[in-house]
């Protein structure tokens, strides 16, 4: 929570739920224009996601959630 990411372009996410919440507020502050915020399995807090893909199950038995969005 105390890096800085002003700078990036593209940050990946694969938190739980909670974590999400509380980075979310991070970058709300931090991230510039136009970068691009991907979040596996779970939605960022409040945030509404550009496009979500669904990526079917791997031979693991689990599906898995892509969440994009576009600050």
């Amino acid at each position: 929570m105390q890096q800085d990411y002003s700078k990036a372009d593209v940050i990946t996410v694969y938190l739980w739920p909670e974590a999400n919440v509380k980075v979310a507020r991070l970058l709300d502050i931090q991230l510039k224009k136009g970068t691009r915020v991907i979040s596996h399995d779970f939605e960022m807090g409040g945030w509404k996601p550009n496009k979500v893909i669904t990526i079917a199950d791997d031979g693991t038995g689990r599906s898995h959630t892509l969440f994009l969005y576009i600050r």
